[in-house]
């Protein structure tokens, strides 16, 4: 029994000093996408944004002039196979002007608010537009069907925070103490006549 909450203290120990060090650090948060429907079967989304703790979402499009201020917008990514391309923070650029080489005057163009995002590539093949519970994928390869004359998949769902580490290493430890009074319990009953 004394081994037990050797342990046991031992693994609250390293649950509270875990809890200290990361709250302490614990600048940004990140929101992941759980789809909840899709408009066809095995269609999904993967997407995830990143925002600094207690800055607000930016509203920003591609008509503001560069440099672009994403404010505390630190990642941003949503792909599926669908649209055979994804949108990360990077590609919230400059629209070409006449003359660029590897894209399309006047594209990419896109938007950005909180709870939406609107984006159509340096080719116009493929758009993403996010609005609260819903993500929209437009391609010129879409298998999908299609809406107003445009072909489109569509998935529902929301962004949620995803679990801090904290959390997650004191659920591990919590599991482990489970585990080993279990274990402690089967070797003290298999002893038994």
């Amino acid at each position: 029994m004394r081994l037990y909450r050797k342990i046991a203290r031992s693994f609250c120990a390293l649950a509270f000093s875990i809890v200290g060090a990361s709250t302490a650090s614990a600048t940004s948060t990140t929101y992941i996408w759980h789809q909840t429907g899709a408009s066809v079967p095995d269609l999904t989304v993967d997407a995830y944004f990143t925002l600094i703790d207690g800055q607000p979402f930016p509203s920003i499009d591609s008509n503001n002039n560069p440099p672009f201020d994403f404010g505390g917008l630190i990642a941003f990514h949503m792909n599926s196979f669908a649209a055979l391309g994804g949108v990360d923070l990077s590609d919230f650029i400059a629209p070409c002007s006449a003359g660029d080489s590897g894209c399309l005057e006047g594209y990419p163009t896109w938007g950005l608010a909180f709870g939406s995002m609107a984006f159509t590539d340096n080719f116009d093949s493929y758009n993403y537009l996010w609005t609260e519970d819903e993500i929209d994928v437009f391609s010129d390869y879409s298998f999908c069907g299609s809406r107003d004359g445009y072909p489109i998949c569509s998935v529902t769902g929301y962004f949620a925070p995803a679990p801090e580490p904290v959390t997650l290493a004191m659920f591990g430890a919590g599991l482990a103490s489970i585990a080993l009074y279990k274990r402690k319990k089967l070797q003290k009953s298999s002893k038994m006549p």
